[in-house]
């Protein structure tokens, strides 16, 4: 905020309780087929994420799938729960002091199971990725990279992954810059898709991603997908 307010009052608004939502259409990475639409809800409290949701949608507005998160270890690596309703299909982490556990069940009935991972400083996943990315814009702009581990449920594992400056670009007179998340491995590299963030510089909303989504397609695999963002609206 660049207005500088008098009143300790006044100056002590911006830190209080601050509500985020923005929405996007996903698409198929390869056919920019329509796949579904996403609604964001992210709380924030003196600067910090505490809690937010994402309700996921088809074209006629029948929900698909819904995602609750929350922060107790940190901005990067959210608890969080996502539910399918079409198939019950249910994944997440829970968090307690260092220790993450990813948990998983396939469908409605079948038994959930589970996972213990230990939490580093380089740990991040789920909506955690674009605030950790946010927050180092301007580090990976001026061309260090960042070094992320990323937690993935379904996988019961984590993986390491470069965080490099991509293109840069002008939208509308403001200046945007891509994110690519290349992952260390030799082996997955071949295999992973597209993986990206384009963030506008000057607030750090994210503009357009790629990469792998938490939706399954009817083989039950990841969708393979870019996303386009609306502004975000705050109150």
């Amino acid at each position: 905020m660049t207005l500088r307010l008098c009143t300790i009052v006044l100056f002590a608004l911006p830190l209080m309780a601050q509500t985020i939502t923005f929405s996007g259409t996903v698409n198929d990475q390869k056919t920019n087929a329509y796949i579904l639409s996403e609604s964001h809800t992210r709380k924030f409290n003196g600067g910090k994420p505490v809690s937010g949701s994402v309700v996921y949608r088809d074209k006629a507005g029948k929900v698909l799938g819904r995602k609750t998160f929350s922060f107790p270890a940190g901005p990067y690596c959210p608890a969080f729960h996502f539910k399918d309703e079409r198939d019950g299909w249910e994944e997440g982490i829970s968090i307690s002091g260092s220790t993450a556990t990813m948990f998983l069940k396939k469908s409605a009935k079948d038994a959930m199971e589970r996972k213990t991972i230990t939490l580093t400083p380089a740990t991040a996943c789920d909506d955690g990725i674009d605030l950790l990315l946010r927050d180092r814009r301007n580090e990976i702009a001026s061309g260090k990279q960042v070094d992320l581990r990323l937690i993935v449920p379904n996988k019961f594992d984590s993986f390491g992954f470069v965080a490099r400056k991509g293109a840069e670009g002008n939208v509308k007179g403001r200046k945007t810059m891509t994110i690519n998340l290349v992952t260390q491995s030799a082996i997955l590299r071949p295999l992973m898709p597209a993986l990206y963030f384009t963030y506008y510089m000057d607030t750090g909303e994210l503009l357009n991603s790629a990469g792998l989504h938490i939706m399954n397609d009817a083989a039950k695999k990841s969708y393979r997908v870019k996303a386009f963002w609306s502004a975000e609206k705050k109150s």
